[in-house]
């Protein structure tokens, strides 16, 4: 979640001797927690956390009669943290994600910086696409295994590694193994 600007939000204060919560209303200079609720069941809380926006709320922080805080967070919002932790962690986990067909389920809960590395790769892996393609329709004729194979290894490597053997283009193969 993007934040427009960095703040510290006050929850709670406690007397250091007694342990008991002091009134927020008696504190000055931070902002307070917004509130909601009350609701009648966990259930309808969970259900209310999760109509949030992932981009704009995290969830809600619960306290319970005794002053005990529970942090509820959306299922969207946990989802969208794993997404970006695991597709930011590695250039292949987001090739993985282009070639598994959902990168327009979980684009647009990606930081700006991790789009953008998407954006490049996606345009790299089309162009090595495309050539391996005309690579492939120069050499397909060949009848040869030996001879095909020799006419690949005269083109690039990630274009001949495609190829080159197994008579049929197989760049999404090769180049997540080569990254």
């Amino acid at each position: 979640m993007a934040y427009a600007e960095r703040s510290l939000t006050l929850i709670n204060i406690r007397n250091v001797e007694t342990l008991e919560e002091v009134n927020l209303d008696l504190t000055q200079g931070f902002p307070k927690v917004s509130t909601v609720g009350p609701f009648a069941s966990p259930d309808e809380l969970i259900a209310a956390a999760n109509r949030l926006n992932p981009s704009e709320a995290e969830g809600f922080v619960v306290r319970d009669w005794m002053g005990h805080r529970l942090k509820i967070k959306s299922e969207a919002y946990c989802l969208a943290n794993k997404c970006r932790d695991r597709v930011g962690a590695s250039r292949l986990n987001q090739l993985e994600l282009i070639f598994s067909g959902h990168l327009d389920d979980a684009f647009h809960l990606l930081p700006k910086h991790i789009q953008v590395s998407i954006g490049y790769l996606k345009d790299d892996v089309h162009f090595l696409c495309e050539y391996v393609a005309v690579v492939w329709n120069r050499i397909n004729h060949l009848e040869s295994q030996k001879e095909f194979a020799l006419q690949a290894t005269k083109f690039p490597s990630q274009a001949s590694s495609s190829i080159c053997g197994k008579r049929e283009p197989s760049v999404r193969i090769t180049f997540l193994q080569g990254w």
